[in-house]
């Protein structure tokens, strides 16, 4: 039970502002073992984001420059390491 590890994890984000429609999601998971002398860890994290924003403002127009950026990301991480 003490030598092997499971874990989990998920968050969401938003803007805190009102105008702004940024938003960011993420979910991980991960498994490790731990023994005496050497432990090894592996975790995976999937995660989006989708934002907009204005590069510029053009005056007295109707036509907003904004753009929109969705993002996906995928990051794999393997920790080991040995004690003397």
């Amino acid at each position: 039970y003490d030598t092997y590890r499971v874990r989990g994890g998920y968050y969401q984000f938003q803007s805190p502002f009102i105008n702004e429609t940024n938003k960011s999601e993420s979910f991980s998971v991960g498994a490790g073992f731990r023994g005496e002398k050497f432990y090894l860890d592996f975790a995976i994290q999937f995660s989006e984001q989708a934002s907009g924003y204005n590069a510029y403002t053009v005056t007295k127009s109707s036509r907003d420059p904004l753009v929109n950026v969705d993002k996906s990301r995928t990051l794999a991480l393997v920790t080991m390491g040995f004690k003397l």
